[in-house]
């Protein structure tokens, strides 16, 4: 029996949207890598299902992890070929606040195949 990782992809996707919320993945367009002074461009939002809650007491180390950040799951589904990377923002609503993903950022990935992101985030 093979497995097959894009159903599974596609059931962990239809699992989180019936539970999860609709947020936000924000994407900054790159600096200019020749100018060192130069700043990120224009922030563009793109919207992804997302179930949150808090990290536990085990996971929450004080320095990697802080009692304040929050635990964010997307789906690969939901992200629509967007890949969250650290340094990235997450928000709630449209313009909304910004938390920044920060490191660990942990994919799930069985057979190599991404299922799921677990992102961490901080705002």
């Amino acid at each position: 029996m093979s497995l097959n990782s894009h159903k599974i992809a596609k059931d962990v996707g239809a699992g989180l949207a019936s539970i999860g919320v609709r947020a936000y993945l924000v994407k900054s367009a790159a600096a200019n890598a020749a100018d060192p002074f130069s700043k990120p461009g224009a922030e563009t939002e793109y919207p992804v299902t997302v179930v949150y809650g808090d990290w536990s007491k085990g996971e929450v180390d004080g320095t990697l992890i802080k009692q304040s950040d929050r635990k964010a799951m997307l789906s690969v589904p939901s992200l629509n070929g967007q890949i969250p990377e650290v340094g990235d923002g997450y928000r709630l609503s449209p313009g909304g606040n910004t938390l920044r993903i920060v490191a660990p950022l942990k994919v799930l990935a069985p057979a190599g195949e991404p299922l799921l992101y677990v992102l961490n985030v901080r705002g």
